[in-house]
């Protein structure tokens, strides 16, 4: 066009008009396209046409198959259509990597807001516990001033009944002890007879004797005076030897004082003995009591070690308390194992036994607390047994797991044995958690799926260093094979504490996110009863079994000392006895020497009188002593028949007063017992009454506080809400309370209080779902672009499949005519099989459309094969050749009235440019097929 002097003029059909106007009526009614290289093919641009890529190749095509340029358009559509959708595929990526990282989050704040609200749990259960532990201690002040009351009657009662029994015994103690006097007066009386008559008679016998021996001696004297008077000088001797003998005799007893004094001191310390035996027996049935108790007690504390020593079942105690139903359900399990067509496990806590403290620690805190309530089954059956039986008809919760037939399935390992011994070796790591306990074959199966103890690492304190000094997470992480991380878990302790390792390997950047947390020690998974306890009553029987020991010398001596005594009794009585004979046979021995004496005076009196007139003096004599004689026995017969009755009686009245002394001692006995025991028991209501009354100022101060601290009742007396809260408690005692406080109080301490983690993990939540709104307006709006895409692309896909199918077979067709074969191929951008070729779409169903294109591809020698039209590759014949075959076999399609082509001969040897110019000239002269359609040229040239 240009300016001035060099500017052109244009006409249309002698009417002038603008270059604007000319390229429109060009480009728009006649379709022509000047930058088209398929239309418009300069000399110069001949190799720049076999130099196109697929792509360009492509565009040009569509740019010259409609006037229109719909497929061209249509194609630029997609294109731009797949950027946006690859912007917007972006969009969505950072979006859904936005959300993961904040679930990430949201699951670490979840999980801080859980134990916010698990402290708060533990506070409210504390505050609580402490209010229902005044009413506790209310109820068991009540309970002890209820127990002192009704000791206190019984005390009273006891005492009643002492005071009744002992006023008769003081009545009987009084009466025997004035029967003894009478009996001890009656038999001074007796006794006092009994010597007088006993004088008497041994006087007429005396008498009586000296009658008969002088009556004897006379009659003697009156036969034989001369042998008398020998007799008599020989009886004088015999009767001095006797006399001599019987004083000899005598000499060797004691005398009668001192006999007597023997026979009192025997009966004095036999009677003293007797309160030394009697005392060391009770005192020997006290120490053997005390035996008997301290062997009880050993019993008890015995049975009681061997019921602790059951760690299982204490542990299993434990539990249930804490978890009522699941105990229920257990229970219901036990009671129908029959039923069962496979063995039922669980609850799980219940089933597994850790090796340490540490172990439950880290199993409890990396188990969920649901898998650990949850039964184990083997069958779908059973399984489906307890959920009918205990869920739907007993409206009990219950987890089950399904392990089928309780087999234990082989899994990888996490790490391969080489790494695994460096772990241990290097940074103290034991294993992995499912070494650190013991359980069933099933249990373990169902831990390892449900909460992967296979692939959790524990360690040390090594490893705790490790951690921090040597990068151990990042060696963790590291595959084996050098490509890419993994993530982990790990537990760890240093001094006191534990901790738990969460390594999460990002998806989107590779990043290892650290999860560090504390780790609590076990509750449900720890030991039933600690050592401690179990040393403790160990202790207390070893205590008991000293106190045993110590025991058995105490009773060695008091049954030792009460046998001593009771020979020493034995000994006393035995020389009470044989000081009584003694005296006995002292009394005899000087009655015979009295005699003796008397006749040896007799005898000599007789030797030395006159015989005549001793004769006379003898008969007269011997008349006087048979008269005095039998006077003298008669007398005696009678002293002797009042002395019988004396004896008699006297012997009846020591009888009667030995029993008397008897029956008083043992009145007063039991007299000063029961009075022992009346004392003690009012001493005991003494102390009971003073211990209830302090127990009832006790409980009313009790109320006092319990009503101001934990009111129950408001002003009208109605229940309060705090009432029913206090009776769900699952506590029944002060000592259970005291517990249960302690496990709340040692929670609360074991959580550090983060008043911000509500807040936060709201915020974060609200974030969470602004995001996933984005991400979902997003996916939907991509979901509605690739529809759109879809249904512009299928009629154009189809459109261009039909035109490159028309091309190929015209190409083919005419290369075969000079001798060669040819093809043209629309190159997709997901090769044709559905399958993506390049990286930059963000959704399969995208095609990719920047990569489509069209392969011209050739071949012009035999035997070899075909391949993509290239300068780099074809002579520039073979380029010239295959470059006007492709222009003619696009004839049809064309839109464009006409086109140029300038000096496509150069560079084809004779027969080519023959045979090339034969098939213009035949496209160009073809008749019409349609001459109402503006877009079919056949016979223009």
């Amino acid at each position: 066009a240009g300016r001035g002097k060099g500017s052109s003029t244009w006409y249309i059909n002698g009417s002038k008009t603008t270059a604007k106007e000319i390229r429109e009526i060009v480009a728009q009614k006649y379709h022509i396209s000047v930058d088209n290289l398929c239309t418009f093919l300069p000399q110069d641009r001949v190799g720049n046409f076999s130099g196109f890529t697929a792509q360009d190749l492509l565009l040009e095509t569509e740019k010259s198959l409609s006037g229109s340029k719909h497929l061209y358009e249509t194609h630029m559509r997609l294109i731009e259509a797949e950027k946006e959708l690859s912007k917007g595929g972006n969009e969505t990526e950072r979006l859904a990597e936005r959300l993961q990282t904040l679930q990430v989050e949201n699951e670490r704040l979840e999980r801080e807001k859980e134990r916010m609200e698990e402290r708060e749990q533990a506070e409210e259960q504390m505050h609580l516990l402490e209010k229902k532990m005044v009413w506790l201690q209310f109820d068991q002040v009540r309970d002890e001033a209820m127990q002192l009351k009704k000791d206190k009657s019984q005390a009273k009662n006891d005492y009643r009944e002492v005071r009744a029994l002992l006023e008769p015994l003081e009545e009987k103690a009084a009466q025997v002890a004035s029967d003894r006097q009478r009996a001890e007066a009656k038999f001074r009386t007796v006794d006092a007879e009994s010597k007088r008559t006993d004088r008497e008679l041994l006087k007429h016998s005396e008498k009586a004797e000296n009658h008969i021996y002088a009556l004897d001696d006379t009659i003697a004297d009156l036969n034989e005076m001369d042998l008398t008077m020998k007799n008599a000088k020989r009886q004088v001797e015999v009767l001095n030897g006797k006399v001599e003998s019987l004083e000899t005799q005598l000499a060797d007893y004691p005398s009668k004082a001192e006999v007597e004094k023997v026979v009192e001191d025997a009966k004095q310390n036999y009677q003293a003995s007797k309160p030394d035996i009697i005392k060391t027996r009770n005192d020997l049935g006290r120490t053997k009591g005390a035996i008997h108790d301290i062997r009880d007690q050993h019993r008890q504390a015995s049975e009681r070690l061997k019921k602790i020593q059951d760690d299982r079942s204490v542990r299993r105690d434990r539990i249930f308390h804490r978890e009522p139903k699941l105990g229920q359900v257990y229970q219901w399990i036990e009671d129908n194992r029959k039923e069962f067509r496979r063995p039922v496990w669980g609850p799980i806590m219940c089933e597994v036994n850790t090796k340490t403290k540490n172990a439950a620690a880290f199993l409890e805190n990396h188990v969920s607390y649901n898998l650990l309530k949850t039964f184990v089954v083997e069958c779908r059956e059973d399984e489906q047994f307890i959920y009918r039986e205990v869920r739907e008809k007993r409206k009990l919760p219950v987890n089950t797991i399904l392990i089928r037939n309780g087999k234990l399935t082989d899994r990888p390992q996490m790490y391969s044995d080489e790494k695994m011994n460096t772990l241990k070796e290097q940074h103290g790591v034991v294993g992995y958690l499912d070494d650190a306990f013991m359980a069933p074959d099933p249990v373990r199966e169902a831990l390892r799926h449900g909460a992967g103890v296979n692939r959790v690492l524990v360690g040390t304190d090594k490893t705790q260093e490790s951690i921090d000094r040597h990068d151990l997470i990042n060696y963790l992480t590291k595959k084996e094979n050098g490509n890419g991380r993994d993530a982990c878990v790990i537990f760890t302790s240093h001094l006191q504490q534990s901790f738990k390792y969460h390594i999460a390997i990002s998806r989107f950047s590779g990043e290892a996110n650290e999860n560090i947390s504390e780790v609590s020690p076990a509750r449900m998974l720890a030991p039933g009863v600690t050592e401690e306890q179990k040393a403790q009553m160990q202790g207390k029987i070893q205590q008991l079994e000293d106190d045993l020991e110590q025991k058995r010398p105490e009773v060695e001596k008091l049954e030792a000392s009460l046998k001593d005594l009771e020979a020493n009794g034995q000994l006393m009585q035995a020389r009470l006895v044989e000081a009584k004979k003694t005296l006995t046979s002292l009394a005899a021995q000087q009655q015979k020497l009295k005699g003796a004496k008397n006749k040896l005076r007799n005898a000599e009196a007789t030797a030395s009188a006159d015989m005549g007139d001793r004769k006379k003096e003898l008969v007269k004599d011997m008349m006087n002593r048979i008269k005095n004689a039998i006077s003298s026995l008669e007398t005696h017969n009678q002293c002797h028949g009042h002395m019988m009755t004396s004896t008699y009686t006297m012997a009846g009245v020591k009888i009667n007063q030995d029993g008397l002394i008897a029956a008083e001692r043992k009145t007063m006995a039991a007299y000063q017992e029961k009075k022992s025991e009346s004392e003690e028991i009012e001493e005991k209501f003494n102390r009971i009454s003073m211990q209830f009354n302090e127990c009832r100022t006790k409980l009313q101060a009790c109320k006092r506080q319990a009503d101001e601290m934990a009111p129950l009742c408001d002003a009208d007396g109605q229940d309060l809400p705090l009432k029913a809260q206090l009776e769900e408690l699952p506590v029944e005692s002060l000592e259970e309370a005291t517990v249960a406080l302690e496990d709340a109080s040692a929670k609360v301490n074991s959580i550090d209080a983060n008043p911000d983690a509500v807040r936060q993990y709201e915020a974060r939540k609200q974030e969470m779902e602004e995001v996933r709104q984005k991400l979902e307006e997003e996916t939907d709006a991509k979901d509605t672009k690739l529809k759109a895409l879809d249904q512009e692309r299928q009629p154009w896909e189809t459109a261009l499949e039909n035109s490159v199918h028309k091309v190929n077979a015209l190409f083919g067709a005419y290369m075969q005519e000079l001798g060669c074969a040819g093809e043209v191929k629309l190159a997709k951008g997901d090769d044709g099989s559905g399958r993506r070729s390049g990286n930059n779409s963000n959704d399969d169903r995208a095609g990719n459309f920047e990569k489509w294109g069209i392969q011209i591809m050739v071949r012009f020698r035999e035997g070899s094969k075909l391949q993509v039209l290239s300068a780099q590759v074809q002579s520039g014949g073979e380029r010239s050749v295959s470059t006007i075959m492709y222009l003619m076999a696009l004839q049809e399609m064309m839109v464009s009235p006409f086109r140029c082509v300038d000096e496509i001969n150069q560079g084809l040897d004779e027969r080519n440019e023959r045979l090339v110019f034969k098939r213009i000239v035949a496209n160009s002269t073809r008749p019409t097929k349609t001459p109402s359609d503006l877009t079919d040229h056949s016979g223009q040239y």
